[in-house]
């Protein structure tokens, strides 16, 4: 029933309440109406088709409901009351049961209506009692057989007082229900007005700051390939194989923090790039600087994690940047098998990486890492992300390690594929 607009919402409570009492009258009136009547003899007279028709008339009200204004179902409610509260009063005067639902009308009046519409209403009720109890006073209208209470003025003045009295309460309460209502939506407007404007504001707000974060990625990415240009400059004079392949190596290194960075500005996502994308794009980077074996080695992917923090993405890329270097220079150059692996899964938490070529390995991984920069790099990245580790050696190098996929205690730095 809730409406983005509160006017509508209010109009809509309101039809909810009508369309209630309406089906509500309906089916109390069925019952009763054949309760009444049983056993029924003969409809075609007045005193059974008028309430046939009434009753039926409800469902019919009910069934258009959507269809037929607010205004025009409370009207014929007040209607269908006023005709049988004063047709019973006509019928056995002040005794009459029904004379009390006379207080619904202004009940219903001041749901709908304006108190305007309400005080007429309800003074058109007043002149029809009045107008009756003087008939009954004067004898004009006599119910037989007779009924003492008819002809009591004060029963007639009594009933009156406590119908006004009635009346008014139901008035003041619909009137204040009414008021407090529409305060309550006008509120809810005025805060709604206020939130929107905020929403509106952190969003201009947040789109300033993608855009600024987009900007500050997309300079960091061209600046590091300034670098990386000056590197690959520097590395043209340079006829030495041996420095050739370290500035080689510091080169990969630039250009493995500046595909993060290219990625991120590329993204509508500033804390996560694609892992396997970057990936492949890093392997086939670090594999086409070194070309001299580019056509010859193959990659075995297995990768079943979706993205990657930016806060590990960099230490990973230089770690692995370092393991492909090696790999083509000292690795696979003389093996029968060129083909380097690449295994990353998310299990319980962790994060696992197997890294793996068929070269003939190194004699210590250990004594690599506190000897050479390569080597002594990976070991510090590894101690930086916290990442427990293994390696094999022997006719082979693989190097095994996981980490918590949790980084500072906040942030989820992987995301497994499919979830």
């Amino acid at each position: 029933m809730y409406m983005n607009d509160h006017g509508n919402s209010l109009l809509a409570v309101k039809n909810h309440l009508i369309d209630l009492l309406l089906i509500s009258a309906g089916i109390l009136g069925t019952v009763t109406y054949f309760i009444l009547t049983y056993p029924i003899q003969s409809i075609f007279t007045f005193k059974l088709l008028f309430p046939a028709i009434t009753i039926s008339s409800f469902y019919g009200l009910y069934f258009f409901r959507k269809k037929i204004p607010l205004s025009i179902k409370s009207a014929y409610i007040i209607f269908v009351i006023y005709i049988l509260t004063f047709n019973d009063v006509y019928e056995v005067g002040v005794t009459s049961n029904n004379i009390l639902l006379i207080t619904i009308i202004p009940f219903i009046s001041t749901l709908v209506y304006p108190a305007r519409t309400t005080v007429f209403i309800s003074i058109f009720c007043l002149i029809t009692y009045i107008l009756f109890s003087y008939l009954f006073l004067s004898g004009n209208l006599i119910f037989t057989p007779e009924v003492p209470l008819n002809s009591d003025h004060f029963k007639w003045i009594d009933t009156a007082f406590i119908t006004i009295i009635v009346t008014i309460v139901y008035s003041i309460f619909m009137g204040n229900f009414n008021s407090a209502i529409q305060n309550f939506i006008d509120d809810l407007q005025e805060t709604n007005k206020t939130l929107q404007l905020r929403d509106k504001d952190l969003l201009e707000k947040n789109q300033e700051k993608s855009i600024m974060l987009q900007e500050i990625h997309h300079r960091v990415k061209n600046n590091l390939a300034v670098v990386s240009s000056l590197l690959q400059l520097q590395l043209f004079r340079v006829k030495d194989a041996e420095s050739r392949f370290i500035l080689q190596k510091s080169t990969n290194r630039i250009l493995s923090i500046a595909k993060v960075h290219e990625m991120l500005y590329e993204s509508e996502n500033f804390n996560n790039i694609q892992f396997e994308q970057y990936l492949k794009e890093l392997t086939s980077l670090i594999a086409n600087s070194l070309n001299e074996l580019s056509n010859e080695v193959e990659f075995d992917f297995d990768v079943n994690v979706e993205s990657i923090d930016v806060n590990l993405s960099v230490p990973l890329g230089i770690i692995l940047n370092e393991l492909i270097t090696n790999s083509f220079k000292y690795g696979i150059i003389h093996a029968d098998e060129k083909k380097i692996y690449i295994k990353i899964n998310y299990i319980d938490e962790r994060i696992y990486v197997d890294y793996s070529d068929r070269g003939k390995g190194i004699e210590n991984f250990e004594i690599a890492s506190q000897t050479g920069l390569g080597f002594t790099l990976i070991q510090s990245l590894l101690e930086q992300i916290e990442a427990e580790y293994q390696y094999e050696t022997d006719g082979i190098f693989k190097l095994s390690f996981n980490f918590l996929a949790l980084q500072n205690s906040a942030n989820r730095s992987f995301q497994k594929q499919g979830q």
